[in-house]
């Protein structure tokens, strides 16, 4: 979604008193919903983005969302260039806040997978060392 806002920013050329009265519409069409930006896109349309992801439940981060679209006519809207500015930073925050929690279970992951390793190659050593107590016993 960030990548598509971006393409949307691009779009803004005017500057100083006139930047104020250029407005743009989202970088992508609606017409086919099976294309994947159009599919991301509406997970972050405000009257479309209906059900949180897993993980936003998991962490309760919101999902920003934006009226990208009419609810009435089903039309792009437009904006001007503050407004997606800021609904780029809120995708941002967003980002912000979720990366750690992300990372902080990917290390909590690998520590219970070193520590099961662990664990099953203590086992094993000590099996071992075991077995060859036993045979050296049955050589006396």
């Amino acid at each position: 979604m960030q990548r598509i806002v971006n393409e949307t920013l691009k779009k803004f050329v005017d500057t100083g008193k006139d930047a104020d009265k250029e407005k743009h519409t989202i970088s992508v069409s609606f017409d086919n919903p099976s294309q994947f930006s159009t599919a991301v896109a509406y997970m972050f349309e405000d009257y479309a983005s209906a059900q949180p992801h897993p993980v936003e439940k998991e962490f309760n981060i919101t999902r920003p969302t934006h009226d990208m679209i009419s609810n009435s006519s089903g039309s792009k809207n437009s904006f001007k260039r503050t407004q997606w500015e800021r609904f780029s930073t809120q995708l941002s925050d967003a980002v912000t806040l979720l990366n750690p929690q992300l990372l902080t279970n990917d290390i909590n992951q690998d520590n219970r997978e070193q520590n099961r390793s662990y664990e099953q190659a203590t086992g094993t050593v000590r099996r071992s060392f075991d077995l060859n107590i036993q045979i050296a016993r049955g050589f006396s």
